[in-house]
């Protein structure tokens, strides 16, 4: 068993290696984050799954894009939660800031977007 967590470290710092080298590392670690808020919000909040989509994250920042207030409001006051659970994963790099606004479908923000002061470092 232990051969074959080293083999899987060995394996992870090959893959983070070849990433940086070819200038990746950023895109990969940035679709991670989308990955891993995606997931979150199925799992903490699935009543809203369907109304929430994640963006991608760009200058450390990612937008949750609502359809409706009601889901607007409610991930609000979750994204407490969600950045803690953010800073699990994240012990170093640049600070991550999430916004929630809401959208009209896919096609962007039809109101202001509302900053949530919540950063991981």
């Amino acid at each position: 068993m232990t051969s074959r967590m080293e083999s899987m470290d060995r394996a992870s710092l090959i893959v983070g290696a070849v990433l940086e080298k070819h200038g990746l590392r950023q895109h990969a670690e940035a679709s991670l984050l989308t990955h891993r808020i995606g997931q979150w919000i199925e799992r903490e909040l699935p009543s809203l799954s369907t109304f929430v989509s994640v963006g991608p994250c760009k200058d450390g920042c990612v937008t949750l894009h609502c359809s409706n207030a009601i889901a607007v409001q409610e991930c609000q006051s979750h994204v407490s939660r969600l950045m803690l659970f953010l800073r699990s994963f994240r012990t170093d790099g640049p600070e991550v800031r999430v916004t929630v606004a809401r959208s009209a479908g896919e096609r962007g923000c039809t109101g202001a977007k509302t900053h949530i002061q919540s950063t991981g470092s």
